[in-house]
């Protein structure tokens, strides 16, 4: 909706967020060039440098910070105006920002959002990928729509919270593991076994943690032979037969269905983790985000074994 777009303003809104001009670029698909151009007519507007610049660090200066408040409340309307008068007149929005964890974004967003732009051919998707830090600070700062976020509604008060999918952490094996396809590996048998652990940071590993410690034990007790960084080297690792991996169902679904991996139950160490929907309480979004979560939840649910649709709220 052409009437509400300062471009100037959400230039320098979004590289104040972003804390560059190059990430602001990319957010705005913009050219950098085009991102400096609109912040440098602001400043010359307004007399006053907005940033400090050191190389390819940048830094508000104390009036960039005081128009920076103002800013975010200036666009957060111009977003629900936005939103609001699209739904009165039956306007298609120009464009559709999601944000997303890992595992979400790779192994359940591809298809949905396929089948979502040939659907809508006019519409611009932009998809943030991240942990669950990241992806939640690109609603609270409105860089998104709507954002798809793995932990319990205790980590995210403030948002409105929508169910979205339960995933069920697979422990996987070599297809010709002894053990593919059993459902009852005692927890002693599983703490000696050569097992490939993600790295700090993980979800599944906090995951694993917390389940851990209700036992009564922690990861000291696990055989670790490697600590590796992503669901992929895990899965790679595994395949090789490096030893016993952990990841996401999501990331697990494919392989295990072609049988080049397989699939193990340690009846004391059942893990499920849930991700939800958040948005900002107080901000509205155009119907079209509905439905493009309406069509990504039925595409996930459909497609995995391993995860196992929750209850929509309400």
């Amino acid at each position: 909706m052409s009437i509400l777009k300062d471009v100037r303003l959400r230039a320098f809104h979004t590289a104040a967020l972003q804390k560059s001009f190059t990430r602001a670029a990319q957010h705005l698909l913009l050219t950098q060039q085009a991102v400096s151009f609109q912040i440098k007519s602001l400043e010359e507007e307004l007399g006053t440098r907005l940033f400090e610049r050191d190389g390819r660090s940048i830094a508000l200066t104390g009036t960039g910070r005081a128009l920076f408040a103002y800013a975010d409340r200036i666009l957060s309307i111009y977003a629900e105006a936005e939103n609001h008068l699209a739904e009165l007149t039956g306007a298609v929005p120009d464009r559709l920002r999601i944000a997303a964890t890992n595992s979400i974004a790779k192994y359940a967003l591809p298809r949905p959002l396929g089948a979502f732009r040939t659907r809508h051919p006019a519409l611009q998707i932009t998809l943030e990928v991240g942990n669950s830090d990241y992806v939640v600070n690109c609603v609270a700062d409105g860089l998104v729509d709507a954002a798809i976020v793995s932990d319990g509604p205790a980590a995210l008060k403030g948002y409105a919270l929508e169910p979205f999918l339960r995933d069920e952490v697979t422990f996987i094996v070599p297809p010709d593991h002894p053990w593919n396809g059993q459902d009852d590996v005692a927890f002693e048998a599983f703490c000696r076994v050569p097992f490939i652990l993600r790295g700090d940071g993980s979800g599944t590993r906090c995951l694993l943690e917390r389940r851990m410690a209700a036992l009564g034990s922690d990861l000291s007790r696990l055989n670790v032979v490697l600590i590796l960084g992503s669901a992929e080297a895990v899965k790679g690792a595994v395949a090789a037969g490096a030893g016993l991996g952990m990841v996401s169902g999501l990331a697990a679904r494919a392989d295990v269905a072609a049988g080049t991996l397989g699939r193990v139950r340690v009846p004391d160490i059942e893990i499920v983790r849930d991700f939800y929907v958040i948005r900002p309480k107080d901000r509205r979004v155009h119907q079209m985000v509905d439905a493009f979560i309406d069509l990504a939840r039925g595409s996930a649910e459909a497609g995995t074994q391993a995860a196992v649709p929750v209850q929509r709220a309400g």
